[in-house]
């Protein structure tokens, strides 16, 4: 199985183009917005993509997101955006259910390819001549992109009772594989003049396959020319028969005709994003009957869920962390390979170190790979032991186990020998298909899981240490392998394989997802072996967890009697409920505190004059103040993120994506501290030494006050107001800054609801420009409590200030949905009683970084 090819490294720095946005980005922006208005929603769908297609990379942020937004409400099964009556939905699936089949014609061709035509026969006598060739057809992924999202959500919708549109509604009528082809090909002297056109000798159904052309009644003169070649041959084009009536057009003409089209969505943004797909675990039967003795016997394993990467690390995210490009293959979107297994698990570390997670692998108890003593890409070994610690939340290799049940499909399988098809051909890049070299990624279809390339173009890299024999001895839970061995195990096969004298064909055999590798040492570097990365989830902590303190308590009830043991066998059995439940709690929650938790922009600390000279006297004096650096969320929080954190809703204008306001600052560092504990980090805020609120004895949301003295822990982990310079920095955009008036521009219309256009109420976040940070509605919508009692500035240089010592007031700034302009300035100062409360008034929250 060893690659034959092993050429130098060259080494190649990772460089993201930033570009205007051109032309046709925009026009196809613009109609795409068009459509959306018009509730065409294909013909939206297909503009976005096509603008996104015309500018990949960041300056296509807009109509990613706009797509991404489209895409998702109608994978629900709704048309469109926002909560929906079963009328709308009716109408919006009728609506699509009409258009679907003209514009996926329109904007979404099929493309065909010819392989060279070569000479049959030339029979002298009957002067007849046979050519053939090889014919092969593919959607573009504009195709298979829009297909997914319209095929996802008509599925959810679907209701039987709905007169005018079936189930069958969206059924296409012309897939190529109920087409009657015919092809034609011509005879072209040196100077391109057609001196012969041919027909096929019988129209075929299938693709895949060779198409023949015969020459008939040819002039001995004509035979030898071509005989010679002097003459040549090239296809004329493609027309489909269906029920035996000639459809009106050709799908190519003239010339030979590549696969073309461009890239989805997904692999746009997957140059520079980890898209991990959350594997429900499940218990699925390991193995096969099929093959080397080393698959064998087939045995139930059960893997606790996790998330997998929906590609293999590409070189684009291997520059992106490793700085190199170790590949023997170029290309930013093609999997990374020759890497060895030790390569890998760097990367995962360095991954999860740059991600702010904590990392898998140890050697000798280390986790930073710069103290490793390891240079990766030379082929050499990590002397030292390798620990890895699946309670940890970074980046790892897949266990074996985990690896075949993502291949497989997890709990969506359907039983597939390849990952997501019986056929090879369409999911996986091998020997036949390969052209001897690797692909892009998600170039093929995905698994039932919506992951890609787990069959094919490269062998993956897993933790686990290779033993034959293992599969008779295998934990049932969660196994990671033995403990020790010569090689590693690799899964999934690859663009190429050597012969080595099985039965089977090689191209086939070692895709199936069964097989294992099995003569990889660590070290070793192949131009057909990269990875994928996978990350723990909580049940999988929790399981660790649990086990260790299990073992523990054994120890223990080894010396108790038959009543004690009851007794706590008795409490683990409540235990375990209580556990059950607090987990089902919390996965409902646990949704909205990630995106809440993913929200956070990271705000580089630096040196700027706070304050202003032009306005009110308490602006001033302009003053230098140095910050360190810190997290703040995105947006103001929403109602939802305060419900799922508070268990109720102040706010007077409802809305889950509308920012919570009618919330006091006392409330509001409840909240942090609340947040804090929930996602086990350390709370900020303290009430006479206390940080759990719910030892504060108060009520939120009743305009009471705290009684006692509160601190601040600023180097707490946890979540917290920001102070009042750190609010003035990042709304000004920090080291970004271009020095607006408001928060990312002098026009406020740009960037903020306030009297002149909120409609005095109000609004949903994210919907005007963010500032030069890529934070939103720090001018306007609500204002936002700050940590910071009130009190005048000094000329003093500031490092780190938070604010008075003594005062009556706390701070708020940024303007709201009911102030005018002057009041959403960055500069502008705002006060009010810590237990005040009103419509306009809400927060957002930071964490330091450090």
């Amino acid at each position: 199985m060893k690659q034959l090819f092993m050429g130098a490294v060259m080494f190649v720095l990772l460089a993201f183009g930033a570009f205007a946005q051109n032309a046709a980005y925009k026009e196809n922006l613009e109609k795409a917005k068009s459509f959306e208005a018009q509730k065409k929603w294909v013909n939206a769908l297909a503009s976005y993509y096509d603008a996104m297609a015309a500018e990949p990379n960041e300056k296509a942020e807009e109509a990613y997101k706009a797509y991404t937004k489209l895409a998702d409400t109608i994978k629900a099964g709704m048309p469109g955006y926002g909560e929906m009556d079963e009328f709308a939905i009716y109408d919006g699936w009728m609506a699509i259910a009409g258009e679907w089949e003209k514009y996926w014609k329109e904007n979404c061709p099929i493309y065909f390819k010819c392989s060279t035509i070569e000479k049959g026969e030339l029979d002298m006598e009957t002067r007849t001549g046979s050519y053939n060739a090889s014919l092969t057809y593919s959607y573009t992924s504009k195709y298979r992109e829009l297909y997914d999202v319209v095929f996802g959500g008509w599925g959810k919708a679907y209701r039987s009772e709905w007169k005018g549109c079936s189930e069958n509604s969206l059924k296409l009528t012309d897939n190529p594989r109920d087409r009657n082809y015919r092809v034609g090909a011509s005879v072209l002297d040196g100077t391109g003049k057609v001196v012969y056109n041919l027909t096929e000798k019988e129209p075929d159904y299938y693709f895949l396959t060779n198409y023949n052309w015969e020459i008939k009644n040819i002039s001995r003169d004509m035979m030898n020319r071509i005989d010679t070649a002097s003459y040549i041959v090239k296809p004329t084009g493609v027309s489909w028969i269906v029920n035996g009536k000639n459809n009106s057009y050709n799908i190519s003409k003239v010339e030979i005709i590549t696969v073309n089209g461009v890239p989805s969505p997904n692999v746009v943004y997957l140059v520079k994003t980890f898209i991990l797909e959350f594997v429900e675990g499940g218990t699925f039967q390991m193995g096969s009957t099929n093959g080397n003795n080393d698959e064998k016997p087939i045995h139930d394993v059960t893997v606790f869920s996790f998330y997998i990467g929906k590609t293999e690390v590409t070189q684009a995210q291997w520059k992106a962390v490793m700085g190199n490009n170790p590949s023997y293959f170029k290309g930013d979107m093609l999997p990374v390979e020759t890497v060895s297994w030790y390569d890998a698990i760097v990367f995962c570390n360095k991954l999860s170190i740059k991600n702010g997670k904590i990392p898998v692998y140890m050697v000798d108890g280390e986790t930073n790979p710069d103290s490793w003593d390891y240079t990766p890409c030379q082929g050499k070994s990590i002397s030292t032991n390798i620990e890895m610690n699946l309670k940890s939340d970074g980046y790892r290799l897949p266990t074996e186990a985990e690896w075949e049940y993502a291949a497989r499909g997890g709990k969506k399988s359907k039983g597939y020998e390849y990952s997501g098809s019986g056929y090879l051909g369409s999911v996986a890049w091998y020997k036949t298909n390969s052209d001897g070299k690797t692909h892009d990624v998600a170039m093929k279809e995905p698994n039932e899981l919506e992951i890609y390339d787990m069959s094919g173009n490269v062998f993956e890299w897993c933790w686990d240490w290779y033993d034959s024999n293992y599969y008779n001895k295998s934990p049932s839970k969660n196994p990671t392998g033995p403990s020790s061995g010569m090689y590693r195990v690799g899964r999934g096969g690859s663009w190429y394989e050597e012969k080595s004298g099985w039965v089977y064909d090689d191209s086939y055999f070692h895709k199936r997802i069964a097989y294992r590798t099995s003569e990889e040492t660590p070290s070793e570097r192949f131009s057909n072996f990269g990875f994928r990365i996978v990350c723990s989830s909580s049940e999988m902590v929790a399981y660790i967890t649990e086990q260790e303190r299990l073992e523990q308590e054994k120890i223990e009830n080894e010396r108790l009697e038959r009543e004690r043991l009851e007794k706590e066998r008795l409490e683990q059995e409540r235990l375990e409920k209580e556990r059950l439940e607090k987990e089902r709690i919390a996965r409902e929650k646990q949704k909205v505190v990630d995106n809440l938790l993913d929200s956070f922009i990271y705000v580089e600390g630096g040196q700027f004059k706070m304050g202003n000279t032009s306005y009110e006297k308490d602006e001033k004096p302009v003053h230098n103040v140095t910050l360190s650096s810190f997290y703040v969320t995105q947006t103001e929080i929403t109602q939802e993120q305060w419900r799922v954190v508070m268990d109720s809703d102040p706010s007077l204008l409802k809305g889950d994506t509308l920012p919570v306001e009618n919330v006091s600052w006392y409330d509001a560092i409840v909240f942090c501290n609340k947040l804090s504990k929930m996602v086990n980090m350390t709370p900020v805020y303290s009430l006479d030494g206390k940080t759990d609120p719910d030892e504060w004895n108060y009520m939120p949301c009743q305009g009471y006050s705290l009684d006692g003295t509160i601190t601040m822990d600023i180097n707490a982990d946890g979540y917290r107001l920001p102070t009042e310079s750190e609010w003035e920095y990042a709304a000004r955009g920090g080291k970004k800054s271009k020095g607006y008036k408001y928060s990312g521009s002098n026009k406020l219309k740009e960037v903020a609801w306030y009297v002149e256009n909120s409609d005095n109420e109000t609004q949903k976040l994210r919907l005007k420009k963010s500032n030069e940070l890529w934070l939103y509605d720090m001018s306007g919508n609500v204002r936002e409590w700050c940590w910071d009692l009130y009190g005048s500035y000094t000329k003093e240089l500031q490092k780190d200030p938070t604010g008075s010592t003594a005062g009556s007031f706390r701070i708020w700034r940024g303007g709201s949905f009911n102030d005018s302009d002057v009041d959403c300035r960055v500069t502008k100062r705002g006060h009010a009683n810590a237990n005040e409360s009103s419509n306009n008034l809400g927060f957002r929250v930071v964490r330091s970084a450090n």
